[in-house]
C-alpha cells in the first residue's frame, strides 16, 4: 500500500505536466484569433484603446444620412438611454448624447464625434438581438447592403456584414468589432442609400438628408447631389435651393396658395391652371425628395448654364417649363 502511494506521488507530477501541455496545445489549436478583436476595457468605462483601434474619424450630425442618425439612436438605447430611432438629430437626441457623454466622462456637448461613437459601439455578432443589432443593420442598409432592420443578427445579417467587410478591405469574419464599426460610420454618405427609381409618393423627413448648402433630398439622391454641388463649386458656381424636399402638408399649403382654397383647387385642378404651376399633392417630386428648385437658375445665367452642361452626369434632368426645377426624372 505504501509502495503504491509512493508510486502515485512519483508519477503524478509528470502526468500533470503532460496533461497540462496537451490541454494548452489543444486550446491554442482550437481557438483561432479573431479577425476584428475587441480591446478590453473596464465595464462601463470609456476605452481609449477601443477608440484608437476603431479609428472612427467621422461624426454623426443633424445633416448625416438617416441611417447613421438611427444607428446613433439605437446605440444610445442599447446603452440604456432610450432614444426614438426616427433618423432626426433633434433636441431629444442631442440631450441623450449629452447624458451618455456625462456618464462616460466625455465633454457633454451633444455632438456625436469620433470619441463619443467610439465609446458607444459594442461587439456585435451572430446570435445577438436588440438595439445594437439594429444599429448595425441601419448602417449596413445605408451602405447599400441588402438587410432588414429587425434587431435579429441571423445568417442574413452575417452575410451582409461579410459582404461589407469585403468591400471595405477587412477580414470577412461576420463580426462587427472596432474596425467594422469604424468602416460603417466612416463610409461615404449615400454609398447605396436605396434605389431612387423605387421611391414614390410622399416620404417622411426621416428618409431625407441635408446635402451641401442645405439642400434636403432623399437619401438615395444624397451622394449625387453632394458631388454635383462640389463640382459646380470647383467651377466657381454656387448651387443652392429655393425649395427641395417638401412634406405633404407643405405641398398642400403651396397648392392652396397657388391654385385656390377649395378641395377642387388643392386636390384636382390641373397644375397648369395654377400660378405658378404646382403639382397635385402626392404627385410632386418635391415630396419624394427627388427634385430641387435651384436659386438664381434663370435661363442664360451661370447656374442654369452650368446645370445644362453638367447636371445629367448626376442624374438631374430639367423640367423644360421651369428653368429652376431639376429632378431625378425631369418631372
Amino acid at each position: 500500500m505504501a509502495a503504491h502511494a509512493t508510486t502515485r506521488r512519483r508519477l503524478t507530477p509528470s502526468l500533470l505536466a503532460a496533461l497540462t501541455a496537451w490541454v494548452l496545445g489543444l486550446g491554442v489549436a482550437a481557438l483561432p484569433a479573431a479577425a476584428d478583436p475587441w480591446p478590453s476595457a473596464p465595464s462601463g468605462a470609456v476605452s481609449a484603446a477601443a477608440v484608437t483601434a476603431a479609428a472612427i474619424d467621422a461624426a454623426v450630425t443633424p445633416s448625416s444620412p438617416p441611417s447613421k442618425i438611427k444607428a446613433l439612436q439605437w446605440l444610445l438605447t442599447h446603452r440604456s438611454i432610450a432614444t426614438t430611432a426616427d433618423g432626426v438629430y433633434g433636441a431629444g437626441t442631442t440631450a441623450n448624447v449629452k447624458t451618455f457623454q456625462s456618464q462616460q466622462g466625455l465633454t457633454a456637448d451633444g455632438q456625436a464625434g469620433p470619441n463619443t461613437l467610439g465609446a458607444l459601439v459594442v461587439l456585435t455578432q451572430q446570435g445577438q438581438s436588440g438595439a445594437n443589432v439594429r444599429a448595425v443593420q441601419e448602417l449596413l442598409a445605408g451602405a447599400g447592403q441588402s438587410v432588414g432592420v429587425d434587431g435579429e443578427f441571423g445568417a442574413g445579417t452575417a452575410t451582409a456584414v461579410r459582404s461589407f467587410q469585403a468591400s471595405a478591405g477587412l477580414g470577412q469574419d461576420g463580426v462587427v468589432g472596432p474596425q467594422t464599426w469604424a468602416a460603417l460610420f466612416n463610409a461615404a454618405a449615400g454609398g447605396g442609400g436605396g434605389n431612387c427609381d423605387a421611391v414614390s409618393g410622399g416620404v417622411p423627413l426621416s428618409e431625407t438628408a441635408l446635402a451641401t448648402n442645405g439642400i434636403r433630398v432623399h437619401t438615395c439622391f444624397l451622394s449625387r447631389t453632394n458631388a454635383m454641388v462640389a463640382a459646380a463649386a470647383a467651377d466657381g458656381v454656387t448651387l443652392s435651393a429655393n425649395s427641395a424636399w417638401r412634406s405633404r402638408d407643405e405641398q398642400i399649403a403651396l397648392r392652396r396658395q397657388n391654385c385656390g382654397p377649395t378641395d377642387y383647387d388643392i386636390y384636382t385642378k390641373p397644375s397648369g391652371q395654377c400660378s405658378p404651376p404646382t403639382a397635385i399633392p402626392g404627385t410632386s417630386n418635391h415630396e419624394t425628395g427627388l427634385a430641387v428648385d435651384f436659386a438664381n437658375a434663370q435661363v442664360g445665367g451661370a447656374v442654369n448654364n452650368w446645370l445644362r452642361a453638367h447636371a445629367a452626369a448626376y442624374h438631374y434632368s430639367n423640367l423644360p417649363s421651369e428653368s429652376w426645377h431639376w429632378s431625378w426624372n425631369g418631372r
